[in-house]
């Protein structure tokens, strides 16, 4: 077989599980010889140099709104059900452009209180001494599924103010977004299940913000009614709509990072024996796992317009994949690579 039926054929490194493994090289070929490249059978396009991604992130024909694909992409049968909640979608910050994007930032970042976070150091430290602990005495543990899942939940629910007793509520209520999401195709099953999650999400979060606004509290959530209270602030179906989103959507990231940097420092031992004797590299071995091992393979974006890229036409409502995975460790941007003796660099 010809390479490029081999990269571009049946055996497309997006179609086929068992090269997501390690995609690596597929990239390179794709980065030379296709860096912008529509795959028919999917009907997507996907960007692979750095310096592509890094440009159509910021163009202004493309859009963060993915809600009809996510439609689309559901089977008819189920589209009724996850009508029932669409409209939260709508209002996530990661699907939201322009002036609103800017706006529903600016009232979440404050929610990001040096304060709050600060005051979630114990509770951090406690969770994962507890999750550690559990790992001893089983002699053994899944770093991803027993650790970095649940303890990304645990941070994040006492962010944002849920009762500890609840936590494992969040964690069901998770798992059942991340099926919807991330299970390829999506099935009327998991389609069901994550709408019944997502509804009781909403009736708990509508339940804590009617208890911050009886009884303040120091923390996300809290911070949020303070501002609705002073005036200002996110309207209810937005300030909602976000909490989802850091619940379900904002620890996956950090689980497959930590899962990744475990991962790489039993693969480069040199470097983690580095980060041991020198703690302060922690910052710059943190940016380095995230380039070198990206926690999300690709972003799509959806143009809103007809619009020429780089030799090729762009139609309005294609979607056009981000290959950040790819853009991370394309050689003319980065010089160097991870487990070289010091961590990389950005020409």
């Amino acid at each position: 077989m010809a390479i490029q039926d081999d990269f571009e054929g049946a055996y497309f490194w997006a179609t086929v599980p068992a090269k997501l493994d390690d995609p690596y090289h597929d990239f390179s070929y794709f980065r030379e010889n296709k860096p912008i490249y529509y795959h028919e059978a999917l009907g997507q396009w996907f960007v692979f140099r750095y310096q592509d991604v890094q440009s159509l992130f910021s163009a202004p024909q493309l859009s963060a709104d993915r809600l009809t694909g996510m439609r689309q992409a559901t089977p008819e049968v189920a589209r009724p059900e996850l009508d029932k909640i669409a409209s939260y979608f709508n209002s996530w910050v990661l699907m939201s452009d322009g002036e609103k994007h800017k706006r529903i930032r600016h009232f979440l970042h404050q929610g990001f209180d040096a304060k709050v976070v600060q005051g979630l150091r114990d509770k951090i430290q406690k969770s994962a001494d507890d999750l550690l602990d559990q790992a001893v005495s089983r002699g053994g543990f899944d770093v991803c599924e027993d650790y970095a899942f649940l303890l990304t939940a645990y941070v994040l629910a006492d962010f944002l103010g849920v009762h500890p007793s609840d936590r494992e509520k969040v964690v069901r209520w998770s798992m059942d977004f991340i099926d919807y999401f991330n299970v390829a195709p999506i099935t009327q099953a998991n389609t069901v299940k994550m709408v019944a999650s997502g509804l009781e999400l909403i009736n708990y979060t509508r339940a804590l913000l009617n208890e911050r606004r009886l009884q303040p509290a120091d923390d996300f959530l809290g911070t949020m009614i303070k501002l609705e209270l002073g005036g200002g602030g996110l309207a209810e179906d937005e300030l909602v709509s976000n909490a989802m989103l850091l619940l379900l959507a904002g620890h996956i990231a950090v689980r497959n990072f930590i899962g990744n940097a475990v991962w790489l420092f039993f693969q480069h031992p040199e470097e983690f024996r580095k980060l041991r004797a020198a703690p302060d590299l922690m910052h710059q071995a943190v940016e380095e796992t995230l380039r070198f091992e990206s926690p999300v393979a690709a972003i799509p974006r959806i143009p809103i317009e007809d619009f020429a890229f780089q030799g090729v036409t762009f139609k309005a409502g294609q979607i056009v994949q981000l290959v950040i995975s790819s853009a991370n460790r394309d050689p003319r941007a980065f010089t160097l690579a991870y487990g070289s003796g010091k961590f990389s660099e950005v020409r």
